[in-house]
């Protein structure tokens, strides 16, 4: 089989490394670099992979940089890779090769989580309790499905709430699973990533 490839310069100007960087290797502290030529007319080439691994927070944009540079170049690698994507999704049947949730990657902790709190909301008392908690109990149920590429099996609503007789108090799932001691994340002004762009 003949290997085809890419030009580097058309890497670059389809947004595919600023998306590469910013989704794949940034939060990891390492960042994919193109060497441009000397003069005009050089070929671009793969430089080498920045590696920031010690830094917690790995690397990011500064915000002006990213608007005034970054953010057009992603919104046009977006735009190819869900052609991608659809294409590839109807031949195969996924998008990611290994362990599939749904149409993507997803890790079985998160799938997890999500249906010990289905399985919460979903408990007698809770789903029934009133409309709104017969919504999130839906609203659940169609997350988890979404998940496990299953086709959603929605609870009917009951003729009466519990509410309405006077009876129980609900269970909120999302008081179930402990949120994680990650933090949020935060901004960061960084001058690493301008070349990778």
């Amino acid at each position: 089989m003949t290997v085809k490839r890419m030009d580097i310069k058309e890497l670059r100007e389809l947004g595919l490394l600023a998306e590469l960087n910013r989704i794949f290797f940034h939060p990891l502290g390492l960042a994919l670099e193109i060497k441009m030529g000397k003069e005009e007319g050089d070929p671009e080439r793969l430089g080498g992979i920045w590696d920031y691994r010690d830094d917690p927070e790995g690397i990011v944009y500064e915000p002006e940089f990213f608007e005034a540079e970054v953010k057009e170049k992603v919104e046009r690698a977006m735009g190819f890779i869900k052609v991608r994507h659809k294409k590839r999704m109807e031949r195969l049947g996924f998008i990611f090769q290994g362990e599939k949730v749904g149409d993507y990657f997803i890790p079985s902790k998160v799938v997890d989580d999500v249906r010990k709190l289905t399985e919460v909301q979903c408990d007698n008392g809770n789903w029934n309790y009133d409309p709104y908690m017969h919504g999130m109990a839906n609203g659940m149920i169609l997350v988890l499905a979404m998940l496990e590429g299953k086709e959603p099996d929605y609870l009917k609503a009951p003729e009466e709430w519990l509410s309405d007789k006077g009876e129980g108090t609900p269970e909120l799932a999302c008081n179930v699973v402990e949120p994680g001691s990650e933090g949020n994340d935060r901004d960061k002004d960084s001058s690493k990533g301008e070349e990778t762009r």
